[in-house]
């Protein structure tokens, strides 16, 4: 197995990744391809550690994650697609408005599991429902 691949295998938090979001914070688009693989895995854990590390990284660096992030939504890949809601929560909490096309997108999307993830998102970040009035309401 490659030594990568050994790596990747035992990722289950983001303390087993330490260089992830600092790297992130000095340049997303570095570190971009190695979330993108957390994010698309079959294992709930790493596309834990892909969330975790965006809403870190966004907290310094909110408007290259949200650009990133605008992106995966449109991603054929559901996992890809929830990453982009569960890695806005903190633009969420601090800009909401910032969101509104992406959450609009995502909040019908094919997935159930997707949709889950802005509905979760609504529900603890109550300023999503005060700049969405009437959107987040239902989710089909």
């Amino acid at each position: 197995m490659h030594r990568w691949a050994e790596k990747l295998a035992m990722i289950t938090k983001i303390a087993d990744l330490p260089h992830l979001v600092p790297q992130g914070i000095a340049n997303l688009s570095a570190v971009i391809p190695e979330i993108r693989k957390l994010a698309a895995s079959e294992s709930w854990q790493k596309r834990e550690v892909a969330a975790t590390a965006l809403v870190e990284i966004s907290k310094r660096q909110p408007d290259a994650v949200l650009d990133r992030l605008k992106q995966w939504a449109h991603d054929p890949d559901a996992n890809i697609r929830r990453a982009a809601s569960e890695g806005l929560r903190n633009v969420a909490r601090k800009c909401p408005e910032a969101l509104v096309a992406v959450l609009e997108l995502l909040r019908t999307d094919a997935s159930l599991y997707v949709r889950k993830s802005v509905q979760s998102m609504s529900i603890t970040s109550p300023m999503i429902s005060i700049a969405l009035p009437g959107r987040l309401d239902r989710f089909d």
